[in-house]
């Protein structure tokens, strides 16, 4: 079939559940790298933590806590990427905690996890100035 188009078994149950597929599933190196680098220049930015880590603990206290920290947020990673598997919709966030939450609790646990992302983007870019 010349024509034909190639459907993935992800956008096929999205058809079987009535929804289109509106947003593409493929990321390339570049973009992951570039997400990855935007993500971490928050945290470098924060030149009085690292002052006050260099003064008091020294150099060894600051690679140690990243090996710690990354070690740890990599379980976090590995959770959402679960939770984010079991849901064939692109809702994000606001839907997982909807979701999650259950029908009596999920708009106060979406509004909730928007505005904590609203608050966390707006200090993210304040650390940035």
């Amino acid at each position: 079939m010349a024509g034909a188009q190639v459907v993935d078994s992800g956008e096929k149950r999205l058809n079987e559940l009535g929804y289109k597929q509106e947003l593409r599933r493929e990321m390339t190196l570049f973009k992951t790298l570039a997400i990855s680098f935007s993500t971490m220049t928050l945290f470098t930015g924060i030149t009085p933590l690292y002052g006050s880590s260099l003064q008091y603990a020294g150099p060894a206290s600051l690679v140690w806590g990243w090996v710690v920290v990354s070690f740890f947020t990599w379980f976090v990673g590995i959770a959402m990427a679960e939770i984010c598997s079991s849901f064939p919709t692109t809702g994000s966030l606001y839907f997982w905690a909807a979701h999650l939450a259950g029908p009596v609790w999920g708009p106060l646990a979406s509004w909730c996890c928007a505005w904590l992302e609203a608050i966390g983007l707006i200090a993210g870019i304040g650390t940035q100035v």
